[in-house]
């Protein structure tokens, strides 16, 4: 009987995942209509708040959302959500905002990313230690932190540029 829940929750919460993606797809046609669009985007949520609805209502859910109601361990997840999108969206923003926003080639623009991803393997090499040394929470609230102002730095660079200042001299 669980098995048929877990399916049932799988099933409601891709569908709801499919649709909310395809219709953010079709915001950013320009050929495609806003009806199929609103379409694909109410029932991507309607899916979604459904999958939820099962999820709380299920004996057995596929993921169960009572440990949201924990209070560290809703901390903990929306830091890490928020912290897992800076990160993800960064190796596809910041060439974009080197080359459209800051003029530079696509070689100029990989050879800065080289940065990005150089720092990303090295801290692999110490993140255990790190961890054990100074404690989960306290590096959490640290790389948060940090992490929110250096990509609001990134932000600024930008906004600067459009202020006029010149950044030409500081890459390549």
């Amino acid at each position: 009987m669980s098995a048929v829940r877990y399916w049932t929750g799988f099933i409601l919460s891709a569908s709801a995942c499919m649709s909310f993606v395809y219709g953010m797809e079709l915001v950013g046609r320009q050929t495609a209509h806003w009806k199929p669009t609103a379409a694909y985007l109410i029932a991507g949520c309607m899916l979604g708040l459904f999958s939820v609805l099962h999820f709380l209502r299920s004996p057995a859910p596929l993921l169960n959302l009572n440990l949201l109601k924990i209070k560290t361990f809703a901390i903990t997840f929306a830091g890490w959500i928020a912290l897992r999108i800076a990160i993800s969206v960064s190796p596809f923003l910041l060439p974009l905002m080197f080359q459209v926003g800051f003029g530079l080639n696509a070689f100029q623009s990989g050879l800065l990313m080289l940065g990005l991803f150089t720092g990303n393997f090295l801290m692999k090499t110490v993140t255990t230690a790190t961890l054990r040394r100074f404690g989960f929470r306290r590096v959490l609230t640290t790389n948060g932190i940090l992490s929110a102002i250096l990509t609001a730095s990134c932000a600024l660079l930008f906004f600067l540029r459009l202020l006029g200042a010149s950044f030409s001299s500081c890459c390549l």
